[in-house]
């Protein structure tokens, strides 16, 4: 993340908070897990970075999001460190 933080620089705005949900969240995570993460941030309409390369807030915040879930499902030679699902469910609890 230093390498993205040099090319557009710190988080414009308030920052962004990752949430943990599923069995991240209630912290009961094991080896077969995978993490169910929400990723909200504060952004206004004209805000932007102030790196090399200055990009609006939303942009900024996707392109962070997309690094983030890279990293941490990257392939290892043991295999991915953690599958990553970042897909809401709409169906709630029964």
């Amino acid at each position: 993340m230093v390498e993205f933080a040099k090319k557009y620089g710190s988080e414009p705005c308030k920052g962004a908070a990752v949430i943990a949900m599923g069995s991240l969240g209630a912290g009961t995570l094991h080896a077969n897990s995978d993490l169910d993460l929400i990723i909200i941030f504060d952004s206004g309409s004209d805000d932007k970075s102030e790196g090399l390369k200055s990009i609006p807030s939303r942009q900024y915040y996707s392109r962070l999001t997309k690094a983030f879930i890279t990293a941490i499902s990257a392939p290892m030679t043991e295999g991915k460190l953690y599958e990553i699902d970042m897909s809401l469910r709409t169906s709630g609890f029964q």
